[in-house]
């Protein structure tokens, strides 16, 4: 059986990416891709084989492609011809436009069905200026149309989280597997606790850091945030100039480093707005730290309130009282650990094995049955 992965691009070191490449190890697949910076010319021990690399480095071109990178995307994708491999999985928006023939399976791995154009329309529309939402919105609504057509060349979706799960029957009305992106345990510890507060992912205004630095700055300087991430410049110093001098901005940090701030901090801050899946939670549990979250999207699906962290409705008042009631908590690292086994690799591996066996002999009855 041969297997193929299909992956939009390869621009950005994220969640998405290297969930792409742990696929392409389990399945000793290749992957194909628009488009690879060189951040991952090193390919990570896979083979990444970028299909549209002229174009996308192309300066002109890839200011075309990236008004509407998603349709422009799709179409490039539909015209890429797999058809040497039998089962194909795409991730990300425009590889799910694959097109396969009658005899493969096409399995998509969804991260989430597109939120500007589904669950944050109306509040992204709210971030455009008044003048330009009507051009806007329309351009949505082409990209939904797109996309939602593109649904019915998935033989298997499959989601990361229940979450996902929800939007996918919500917004596609199909039904789906869940499948876990695939964590290695092993590279997170536990340290003792020191007087901080940690908070990592991308700075935007959907993580609502600008919740954080607030409850921080009433909670007073006996509490300590340390925001890990990057954004856009002006947002991050707007920010910057809400923050009393207890919360602390690190911008870039190294994976090493990364995980030495979450083995010796108090917790977690985690406050996205109904967010499909959360790496930074599962590591923060993997170092045996309890996370503060918003009771929304994935943490009320993976935190036990007073076991492996405290859930919290998304306000300052009720964050900044969260992080009170974590202190007064006792709470057991190996017990936190313990929360997060499911995400290990090979038990994730595991399930992808099975399903794709499974897809495969019903496949295989088909066409039995057809003949």
């Amino acid at each position: 059986m041969k297997i193929a992965i299909c992956h939009g691009s390869f621009y950005a070191k994220s969640g998405a990416e290297f969930t792409a490449i742990e696929l392409a190890k389990t399945f000793n697949a290749p992957i194909y891709t628009m488009y690879k910076t060189t951040d991952f010319f090193d390919s990570y021990g896979v083979k990444i084989i970028p299909f549209r690399q002229k174009e996308y480095t192309n300066f002109f071109l890839k200011r075309i492609y990236n008004f509407s990178d998603d349709i422009f995307g799709g179409s490039f994708f539909s015209q890429l011809d797999l058809s040497d491999y039998d089962v194909i999985i795409s991730s990300g928006t425009a590889a799910k436009h694959i097109v396969t023939n009658p005899y493969q399976i096409h399995i998509h791995y969804l991260y989430t069905p597109q939120r500007h154009l589904y669950d944050l329309r109306h509040w992204t529309l709210k971030q455009v200026i008044p003048g330009k939402r009507t051009i806007r919105n329309l351009q949505m609504e082409i990209e939904r149309m797109f996309d939602l057509n593109a649904n019915m060349g998935v033989d298997q979706f499959v989601s990361i989280s229940e979450t996902i799960a929800e939007r996918c029957h919500k917004y596609y009305r199909r039904t789906t597997e869940v499948i876990y992106p695939s964590i290695d345990l092993s590279n997170y510890y536990s340290n003792d606790s020191e007087d901080y507060y940690v908070t990592i992912g991308s700075i935007e205004p959907m993580k609502r850091q600008e919740m954080m630095i607030k409850a921080f700055n009433k909670l007073g300087h006996g509490y300590k945030l340390k925001i890990i991430g990057h954004g856009e410049k002006s947002y991050i110093a707007m920010l910057k100039s809400l923050a009393e001098d207890n919360i602390e901005f690190l911008d870039f940090v190294t994976e090493k480093e990364k995980i030495d701030y979450l083995s010796r901090c108090k917790g977690l801050l985690f406050s996205a707005i109904d967010f499909d899946y959360g790496i930074p939670i599962i590591e923060a549990n993997a170092s045996g730290k309890p996370v503060i979250a918003v009771n929304e999207g994935f943490p009320k699906f993976q935190i036990i309130d007073g076991t492996n962290g405290v859930l919290h409705n998304s306000n300052v008042d009720q964050l900044a009282l969260a992080v009170k009631r974590a202190e007064e908590i006792k709470w057991h690292s190996e017990t936190i650990r313990q929360s997060v086994i499911k995400y290990n690799i090979t038990e994730i591996n595991n399930k992808w094995k099975l399903l794709i066996e499974r897809l495969w002999m019903d496949q295989e009855a088909n066409i039995s049955i057809g003949n």
